[in-house]
């Protein structure tokens, strides 16, 4: 299979049961030994013999495996991004996403609309001549936004905060102040 190196083959050339000698007998070239596809080696004859005869073999493509582990966020007013660090072994990346909302980039940058919620699948794929087509899907959710259910106060200075839990989350932040001097609470 490709290695991205001139691929060679054994050649033993026989006159009866007598083994030749290349370089004394005769000589080996190749042509189309790079990439994967038919190669062809060609044996040619020198000192007592002469001619030549061509013989083919085949290069196979190489093993390719995408793996796409890195994801990026970032969020603004309009949209929300996700970058996916996708690589490949060999092979331009491409990006398919299951919602036709969901826009990628040929940089695996994933722009989802503003209040798009749920789960998209993208679909990584990456081959080309030297190389088999290696596919690997990644699933993105986008949870909901989690409104409070209820705010209570359990004694002075100190308030009780319920919400639904949202499953799609890891966990929540909670600030609580007037407009400019929000302050986190302990969660």
């Amino acid at each position: 299979s490709i290695n991205r190196k001139a691929q060679t083959q054994a050649v033993v050339v026989k006159d009866g049961t007598t083994t030749l000698k290349s370089g004394t007998d005769y000589t080996v070239s190749y042509k189309n030994n790079i990439n994967a596809g038919t190669a062809t080696v060609t044996i040619t004859g020198i000192g007592n013999y002469t001619g030549s005869v061509n013989k083919t073999f085949t290069i196979r493509k190489a093993a390719n495996a995408v793996t796409a582990s890195n994801l990026t966020r970032s969020y603004s007013a309009k949209a929300q991004t996700i970058t996916i660090g996708a690589k490949a072994t060999g092979g331009t990346l491409a990006y398919k996403p299951s919602n036709a909302k969901v826009k990628v980039t040929s940089a695996g940058k994933v722009t989802f609309p503003a209040k798009f919620t749920g789960a998209v699948k993208i679909t990584v794929t990456a081959g080309n001549s030297n190389y088999k087509t290696a596919t690997k899907t990644i699933t993105i959710k986008v949870p909901a936004k989690t409104n409070l259910s209820k705010v209570t106060s359990t004694s002075a200075g100190k308030m009780k905060i319920t919400w639904n839990q949202n499953t799609a989350v890891t966990g929540y932040q909670i600030q609580y102040g007037l407009k400019k001097n929000f302050k986190k609470a302990k969660t």
